[in-house]
């Protein structure tokens, strides 16, 4: 077979191009550290490392969402923590304003001392976040949720029920705000009508009038056959005994007395009555085991809500635990599929130093065959 110019050129030519064209690719994947650089070098690990792209932007996105939850619920929590610490404040007021030697002007005191817990409750109620919108106005941030009458002391809630919620999982959405009437009207209770109503009954002085009216509209009466009626007194006059029990025994007696004074005393103690004289002792120690009972279950109610605030918060943290696990299994998995990982890179490096080696042998090869001529050996 006659070898020809043309072959040696044509058929060298072609191999280094060949050489070349595979050491450019080599070259883009090495200092692009990946081995497939368009779709068309392996179609179905593309198309694969493309749904994990988008289900790792996905997951990314939940981070973000994440992130954003746990900053509302921190700020909620801080919040809710400083009305437990002025309820709880409010509370002690209570215990104390109920001291039996306490004068009129101490229970005022203490009724000021309430004022500024009540305004206290007020600015947290009326909280904003950074973007100026009321975190407990439900729907209707733009709204002021809380606002007092100056005359009466009456607070009005003008936002809705409206819980925000954001996604924080495939398929899960939490709460990250509170209802402001839920928060400090919920439970049956309403916590600003509760203090309103101890101020004005702290602010009301007790008399020895209004005592001796309520003592007189509350007293033990016997009938004739020693039945006992409130209509007072702790221990029934000798004159109410003498006349009632005429015919009656001294045991007889006895047993009469003590069940008037354990109606006195049964009598004194309910505060569901509507019928004390204001003014009155009773009427005093009525309105604050009122207020006792009620700001104990406003601050359940409160502690309700922290503790939802805070599991909330718990399984966020949770959640970003085993989002960030799925996050660096989605890029391992990326990385694999595209021929990213350091195993691929020293690969595409030594495939590299090879094709290069044989580029120059052929490149070599060529310059020697090219360069023979028969006038060489007719010298």
């Amino acid at each position: 077979m006659r070898v020809s110019d043309n072959m040696i050129y044509g058929g060298s030519t072609d191999a280094m191009m060949n050489l070349q064209s595979s050491v450019a690719a080599l070259t883009s994947e090495a200092s692009q550290a990946t081995r497939v650089l368009t779709p068309a070098d392996d179609p179905v690990a593309a198309a694969r490392a493309l749904d994990l792209s988008q289900a790792q932007a996905v997951n990314t996105q939940l981070t973000t969402n994440r992130s954003n939850a746990t900053s509302l619920l921190t700020a909620n929590e801080a919040t809710i923590s400083n009305i437990v610490t002025t309820v709880t404040d409010v509370k002690s007021q209570v215990i104390t304003a109920g001291n039996a030697t306490f004068s009129n002007q101490d229970r005022s005191n203490i009724a000021d001392t309430l004022k500024s817990d009540m305004q206290q409750l007020l600015g947290y109620a009326n909280t904003t976040d950074g973007l100026g919108n009321y975190v407990y106005a439900g729907y209707k941030s733009g709204t002021q949720p809380f606002t007092q009458d100056p005359t009466t002391g009456a607070v009005t809630y003008h936002g809705d029920q409206g819980v925000q919620t954001l996604q924080v999982d495939t398929g899960q959405t939490m709460p990250v705000s509170v209802s402001g009437q839920a928060l400090f009207q919920g439970n049956g209770t309403d916590m600003f009508n509760t203090i309103n109503n101890l101020v004005t009954a702290l602010q009301t002085p007790v008399t020895a009038a209004a005592n001796a009216t309520e003592a007189a509209a509350s007293q033990v009466v016997f009938d004739s056959a020693f039945g006992v009626a409130i209509t007072g007194l702790p221990t029934p006059t000798a004159a109410q005994i003498a006349t009632s029990t005429a015919a009656a025994t001294p045991a007889q007696t006895a047993a009469a007395t003590s069940a008037a004074t354990l109606a006195q005393q049964a009598h004194d103690a309910d505060y569901s009555r509507t019928d004390f004289t204001p003014g009155s002792t009773g009427a005093l120690n009525q309105a604050l085991a009122k207020a006792g009972t009620q700001i104990d279950a406003a601050m359940n109610n409160v502690l309700s809500v922290q503790s939802s605030v805070g599991a909330n918060a718990n399984e966020l943290s949770t959640l970003n635990t085993v989002g960030s696990a799925q996050d660096i299994q989605y890029t391992n998995q990326i990385a694999t599929l595209m021929g990213q990982t350091p195993a691929d890179l020293t690969k595409t490096i030594s495939e590299l130093t090879q094709q290069q080696t044989l580029l120059q042998a052929a490149q070599k090869t060529f310059s020697v065959v090219t360069g023979l001529s028969l006038l060489n050996f007719l010298k």
